[in-house]
């Protein structure tokens, strides 16, 4: 669809989302670089991290990281190629369905690595500050992720419906 390629917010959104997945992926590499380091330095993760928040919230801090910045990125990718198959014949094929999906799963899983994030520092943090300033905001975050992976999955269903009418059409015609 010559459209599309033409519309200028169709520009504007493949380089934001260009410029997203450089920042993502370079947040993944220095996250896991920064963490090898201080590992390699000290010797060991506990000297690495900070003894106020506890060694297992501290080591749940470095693998959280990189996975929930990874998620970030496999949106990130998931979109790019929604939208480079919407600037193609049809936007309702099943690649972008099963993409849309992949994008609620992701949204899903990174609201439950909220949740999950609460309950270790509740559980095991020796900083009790942490959870009553920012305990309710993670909280109201993990349930912003879940209604959001909610509304994804609700547009993924509008795009199977969409891909099973364009498929009715075209056998008419």
């Amino acid at each position: 669809m010559k459209i599309i390629e033409d519309n200028k917010t169709y520009k504007v959104l493949k380089i934001i989302s260009d410029v997203l997945i450089t920042v993502v992926a370079l947040g993944v590499v220095i996250s896991i670089i920064t963490a090898i380091i201080h590992y390699r330095i000290t010797g060991s993760m506990e000297n690495a991290l900070d003894s106020s928040s506890g060694f297992v919230v501290n080591v749940f801090r470095v693998i959280i990281t990189p996975v929930s910045l990874g998620l970030f990125l496999l949106i990130l990718f998931q979109l790019r190629k929604i939208f480079i198959l919407i600037s193609g014949d049809s936007p309702f094929e099943m690649q972008n369905i099963d993409r849309v999906r992949s994008i609620g799963y992701a949204v899903f899983l990174l609201g439950f690595i909220k949740f999950a994030t609460f309950l270790v520092h509740l559980i095991f943090s020796e900083n009790s500050r942490f959870i009553f300033v920012n305990g309710p905001m993670i909280l109201l975050g993990f349930g912003q992720l879940m209604f959001a992976g909610f509304v994804v999955f609700v547009i993924a269903e509008i795009f199977r419906i969409g891909f099973e009418i364009y498929n009715e059409q075209k056998l008419t015609v």
